[in-house]
């Protein structure tokens, strides 16, 4: 697939603001603009970002979005209004990577809580030079979880979410909140694990999600009830 076709879709289930019965069902992106559609697929509304688009998130309400620009392992996140049709910078780094010399912390896979007043994301960095980024890409998509509480402008790392073993940040990504907002579901590079919302626990589910499967690749995909065992995996 070339880059500048990448499709990402976000399934949605509410009514637009002033919009009156209009539903919208799910929303996709292409290029630097977010569609929203009704079950039938028809536009219902559309939002112009003035980056291109890596992946994004919508609140419950359809109205607000955070979007993470395009960017090989991530890139800036930016807080979006339908209604308004306008974006501003969430992100004003580095909140991990700051000793970092020969890289830039970016930012990737954006999750908005059931509230839409947090938003989780993977921590990553990208080396400036590339023939580097070449030889060390595991390094650069390798990092931890954070939240950003929007309204307070506040950014904190989920402890959880380190290596604490290997004495650096675990390959942390595509975070998903619970539908009680209390806990994140994550992946790894293979497997996943579960953090409680404040990062202080982690829950390891790779071993459970492999079973007798030891070599194949899975990893959590979404919740489908507030408990552990109610989730949905790729193998």
């Amino acid at each position: 697939m070339r880059p500048w076709a990448l499709l990402v879709v976000c399934f949605l289930s509410c009514s637009l603001p002033g919009a009156g019965a209009t539903k919208a069902a799910f929303a996709y992106s292409e290029g630097q603009t977010i569609h929203i559609a009704d079950a039938h697929g028809h536009p219902v509304a559309v939002l112009r970002v003035p980056e291109r688009i890596g992946t994004f998130s919508i609140d419950s309400t359809a109205n607000h979005v955070a979007v993470q620009t395009y960017g090989n392992y991530g890139g800036e996140l930016l807080w979006c209004s339908m209604e308004k049709q306008s974006c501003k910078r969430l992100t004003h780094g580095p909140y991990y990577f700051g000793s970092e010399t020969e890289s830039r912390e970016v930012y990737a896979d954006p999750s908005l809580d059931p509230t839409g007043s947090l938003v989780a994301f993977a921590v990553r960095t990208e080396f400036r030079n590339p023939a580097q980024a070449k030889e060390e890409d595991i390094v650069e998509a390798s990092g931890p979880l954070a939240v950003m509480d929007i309204p307070k402008k506040q950014v904190r790392i989920l402890r959880a979410t380190l290596d604490k073993s290997a004495g650096g940040p675990f390959f942390a990504n595509s975070p998903v909140w619970s539908p009680d907002g209390t806990r994140i579901l994550f992946c790894f590079e293979v497997g996943g694990a579960i953090s409680d919302a404040s990062g202080t626990r982690l829950q390891d589910l790779s071993d459970a999600m492999a079973g007798s499967a030891k070599d194949s690749y899975t990893q959590p995909l979404m919740w489908l009830s507030n408990e552990a065992r109610g989730l949905a995996i790729s193998l």
